[in-house]
């Protein structure tokens, strides 16, 4: 969860986020803040974790927030030597 958060800022003020993943040249800046009561982290043997829960999720387009609503979300997180790192996050039913 901290990692999560960590990630979470530097996203939602668009700071780098190279530091946790890698992301695409096309990424399209938001803003996601998690409902805390609704995180579950599974664990993924010698792989790392699986969060799931619900956000409430915007677009920042032209620094103001649109499309605001609340979703569903996945994220997969992979444990290296250097650290946790998200591969994988899926934001759905919108």
């Amino acid at each position: 969860m901290k990692n999560d958060s960590l990630f979470l800022s530097a996203a939602n003020h668009e700071e780098t986020i190279d530091h946790f993943t890698r992301v695409a040249k096309n990424y399209e800046y938001t803003r996601r803040v998690p409902v805390a009561e609704s995180v579950e982290i599974y664990p993924i043997k010698y792989y790392g974790a699986i969060q799931t829960g619900i956000h409430q999720f915007c677009r920042l387009e032209n620094k103001v927030l649109i499309n605001c609503g609340t979703f569903k979300l996945v994220n997969i997180w992979k444990q290296t030597p250097d650290g946790w790192k998200i591969s994988r996050v899926a934001s759905y039913g919108y």
